[in-house]
């Protein structure tokens, strides 16, 4: 696709998709998901490794978690990243008043419009906070029995073995209550020999 094509058709779409990028909501969908991106992209790579531990897994989830709250709240620094970027490339910063283009309705379909006339103004509500309240929540849902795991057997750890007997005491008392069917209560004391062990 070319500005220069000799085809019609071509040219059209390639003058309007320039028309797109060189727009300031453009510029901020760009710089908001480059903020979205850029901290996720380590943590994602960090997690692929095969020699990473659950809970490590579970503090770098954390991190992200509250990276992606801490962004939720700093819509300024977003809009300034985008305002600096469009003097930079020389993009007029004040939006052009579009016409509300109406789509066709057909008859088995309930509502299939579902164009956004986005503006600097409604910016932070119809796609800033949406992002991130997805983020936040899926990233919330999705890692929840990984959180589970970790707090339930958090007892088992090098850590934690190494730490107070009172921590081990409670832990393993808590594990055997939830699982009495199949473990013994002879769980604790197993467990502080094994303490007395390593500290020998």
């Amino acid at each position: 696709m070319s500005l220069s094509s000799n085809k019609v058709d071509e040219k059209h779409m390639a003058i309007s998709i320039k028309k797109k990028i060189e727009s300031f909501v453009f510029l901020l969908m760009l710089c908001l998901w480059a903020r979205v991106l850029r901290p996720l992209h380590g943590i994602s790579k960090l997690l692929q490794k095969q020699d990473i531990d659950l809970q490590k897994a579970l503090d770098r989830l954390t991190d992200a978690y509250t990276c992606m709250q801490q962004l939720r709240n700093d819509y300024c620094s977003v809009v300034e990243n985008a305002s600096n970027l469009a003097i930079k490339w020389g993009i007029p910063a004040d939006d052009k008043v579009a016409r509300q283009k109406k789509a066709r309705l057909f008859f088995d379909e309930i509502d299939g419009d579902r164009r956004l006339n986005i503006t600097q103004d409604n910016f932070k509500i119809k796609v800033f906070l949406p992002i991130f309240n997805t983020i936040i929540c899926q990233h919330k849902d999705r890692f929840k029995g990984l959180h589970n795991v970790c707090t339930i057997f958090n007892f088992l750890k090098p850590q934690t073995l190494l730490g107070p007997d009172e921590i081990t005491i409670k832990g393993s008392y808590d594990f055997i209550q939830m699982y009495q069917t199949d473990i013994s209560s002879d769980l604790t004391s197993q467990l502080l020999s094994i303490k007395e062990i390593i500290n020998t």
